[in-house]
């Protein structure tokens, strides 16, 4: 007991002189009552800031000091992570309060910053993607890739992408330029008109048959040797008729005194009629660009690309389109001064002219004269019965009695069948270029 006292004593003394010494410090300020509360309070550290783009480490949190007893608080929370190109460090742990009652857990180390951009750029979209203050024809990445700045001529269309070539069926429009544009050429293919046949029908109207070419023979067989003739045609304009009696003005003698022995004629002449002529259409095959063009074209002006002010941003063309990034205006057109020199003239459509002469019919020819013959009888006056009759003419050689004197009875006949020799047909005309268009381009 007495033990037990002293020790009790011997506590007092030292916390009264404990008290006295605090009291002796008048320039500390004393902890307020409300901060003894389970010990001090952590240490209020502030979270790290991730800096934008570049990197950011995170703030250590605050030091505080701890009360007499109780349990540490909870340190400070950790730094939050950065933001844009590198992630900011995470911030250190709160420090714990230093109270008697035991040390603070310590704050959570903060998480790493998440990563930036990966550089990828839209060229199209007017957006600053890749988050450099440069969008579209501003960002380099895009002028790498072929975007310009260009001031487009006035009075002129486009931008367009054109091809030229043999063959452009597989060139097709897309990506940046995804509207059809004109598909002009120039160097045009004319195959020739056809034309179907002409024809003639049937002839019809007045047919007439005529006095054929009237001749006897010294041969016996129509050839060879002395030859006697008479014109047909002088024979009706001498008023002959047909079955008229006719006889030859002079003896029928040769130098040698060669006498007729047969008689033939030509084939009789007919006049007049006609056919009803046929045929004659026109087909006129398609025309072709031995060199096409084709041009595609790119979104409404207000969709196009920025970055260039005033001017417009303009995207490269696409491979297969080797004529590049062009302008162009209808008409045979002088290129605006500037980039866009290159001239390239083309045309899109023609002027066709082809077509086939028209088809008509010649007289009938080949008419025959039903019942057309030639009766020769030996004497000035024909005989009942001739000595000789021709009954095909044209065709025939009939005998006759050798004779000085001959007279002639020629019957014309009937005019039957016959046809028309056609005419025309022909195809005629052509076709040239027409609506010229001029492309202007960078290449």
């Amino acid at each position: 007991m007495i033990r037990t006292n002293v020790l009790r004593s011997v506590a007092l003394t030292s916390l009264a002189a404990s008290l006295v010494v605090a009291c002796s410090f008048p320039e500390h300020s004393f902890i307020p009552d409300d901060e003894f509360n389970n010990g001090g309070n952590a240490g209020s550290g502030n979270a790290g800031s991730g800096g934008t783009g570049a990197s950011t480490s995170g703030g250590s949190s605050g030091n505080s000091v701890g009360g007499d007893a109780g349990t540490g608080a909870v340190g400070g929370d950790a730094g939050a992570a950065g933001t844009g190109a590198q992630g900011g460090v995470g911030g250190s742990a709160g420090m714990a309060g230093a109270g008697t009652g035991g040390g603070g857990t310590g704050g959570t180390s903060g998480s790493a910053g998440s990563s930036g951009s990966t550089g990828t750029e839209d060229c199209t979209d007017g957006i600053d993607n890749d988050d450099d203050s440069k969008a579209d024809c501003e960002d380099p990445k895009c002028q790498s890739a072929g975007y310009q700045c260009l001031a487009l001529p006035s009075g002129w269309e486009g931008p367009v992408e054109l091809a030229e070539g043999t063959d452009l069926s597989a060139v097709n429009c897309g990506g940046n330029y995804p509207t059809i544009g004109p598909r002009p050429g120039t160097d045009l293919n004319v195959p020739n008109a056809q034309c179907s046949a002409c024809t003639c029908g049937t002839p019809t109207g007045a047919i007439t048959c005529h006095f054929p070419d009237i001749s006897l023979y010294q041969s016996a067989t129509c050839g060879a040797g002395y030859r006697w003739t008479f014109s047909g045609s002088a024979l009706e304009g001498n008023g002959v008729a047909s079955g008229d009696c006719f006889g030859a003005q002079d003896p029928f003698s040769g130098p040698n005194g060669e006498l007729p022995s047969a008689a033939a004629t030509t084939a009789p002449p007919t006049t007049g009629g006609s056919c009803v002529p046929s045929g004659g259409a026109v087909t006129k095959p398609s025309t072709s660009w031995n060199t096409q063009a084709r041009s595609c074209a790119g979104p409404p002006a207000g969709n196009m690309a920025t970055g260039c002010g005033t001017n417009t941003c303009v995207p490269p063309a696409a491979g297969a389109y080797n004529r590049g990034v062009c302008v162009y205006q209808d008409g045979d057109q002088t290129c605006p001064s500037g980039v866009f020199s290159h001239k390239y003239l083309y045309y899109t459509g023609t002027m066709d002219t082809r077509a086939c002469t028209s088809c008509s019919c010649s007289e009938p020819t080949g008419v025959t004269c039903n019942g057309a013959r030639l009766e020769v009888s030996g004497g000035a006056s024909c005989k009942a019965s001739p000595d000789g009759t021709v009954t095909t003419p044209g065709t025939t050689c009939a005998g006759v009695t050798n004779a000085t004197e001959q007279s002639f009875k020629y019957i014309v006949g009937t005019p039957s069948g016959g046809n028309c020799p056609p005419t025309g047909g022909q195809p005629t005309g052509g076709a040239t270029p027409d609506m010229p268009i001029t492309f202007c381009c960078i290449n």
